[in-house]
């Protein structure tokens, strides 16, 4: 416990915090984002697609089941920014994977390297 708590790791926790303090200022502002459309609403909206009946998961912003509806768009965006950090730490997470395996496979190991101990950039 003592190590995740160390100098080394404050620049994370800063990090950390930093973004902590973000999404809540985002939070507690979002019921008084503008009321206009985006650009890709307005689009929608010129080409009738708006129109459309279409299953969305958090239409206009309101969770089923949340009263108030500045609670729910609360709501939305904290699910929003959750899902977000899901979907960038998992995609992260796999990047770094397949690094550290293509990494693994280009290294020499024991059994392959001279018997003399020189590695590649030793070779004359």
């Amino acid at each position: 416990m003592k190590t995740l708590f160390s100098k080394k790791h404050l620049a994370l926790w800063m990090l950390a915090a930093a973004a902590l303090t973000v999404v809540i200022a985002l939070v507690v502002a979002s019921p008084w984002a503008s009321k206009s459309p985006d650009s890709l609403e307005k689009v929608t909206e010129k080409t009738g697609v708006a129109n459309r009946s279409t299953a969305a998961p958090l239409k206009e912003y309101q969770v089923p089941g949340v009263a108030g509806k500045q609670a729910s768009t609360r709501v939305s965006a904290l699910l929003g920014v959750f899902i977000t950090l899901a979907v960038a730490l998992a995609i992260g997470a796999l990047a770094s994977w397949l690094g550290r395996r293509h990494r693994g496979a280009n290294t020499l190991t024991p059994a392959t390297a001279p018997a003399d101990g020189r590695g590649p950039s030793d070779e004359a």
